[in-house]
């Protein structure tokens, strides 16, 4: 049990004492992230308006 709370010490010192490795770390997880919202959004967006908006051959009525 030690060692897990040495791990969590450890962890939360790097979280205060905002380390530039951890910085990066997170700084490209979030950019990565933003990206494939991004990425998403911008196929997701129209395909699922034109689903709304258009009638399809197979659509029931």
């Amino acid at each position: 049990m030690g060692d897990l709370g040495a791990s969590f010490w450890a962890a939360a010192r790097l979280i205060v004492s905002l380390d530039a490795n951890l910085v990066e770390i997170v700084g490209r997880s979030l950019w990565i992230s933003v990206t494939a919202v991004l990425a998403a959004s911008i196929i997701g967006l129209p395909l699922g308006a034109s689903v709304a908006v258009f009638r399809f051959a197979d659509q029931a009525r």
